[in-house]
This record gives structure tokens, sequence and C-alpha cells, in this order.
């Protein structure tokens, strides 16, 4: 029953590290993108615009 128990245990473990390092890539590929707004849809009218 223990061995049983252990088994669970482990498999539990891999499939949560599993799911959390897709997460973090999923995380990681949305912060690359970085969007900036059209001049004339901000509503600041000043300042520096990145091209």
């Amino acid at each position: 029953m223990k061995t049983h128990q252990q088994l669970i245990s482990a498999a539990a473990l891999v499939l949560s590290l599993f799911a959390m390092g897709a997460q973090a890539q999923n995380t990681a590929q949305d912060s690359a993108a970085v969007r900036f707004p059209e001049l004339k849809s901000t509503y600041l009218k000043t300042g520096d615009f990145v091209n």
C-alpha cells in the first residue's frame, strides 16, 4: 500500500512540474512581444514614441 502511495505521489509531482513548465513557456512567449499603440490612438500628445 505504501509503495502505491509513493508511486502516485511521484506521478503527481512529475505531472505538476510539466504543467508549470508549460505555463512558464507560454508566459515567456507572451511577454516577448512588445506592442506600442499608434500615435493617433494615444491619450498622451507629448513624449517620445518608438517606431
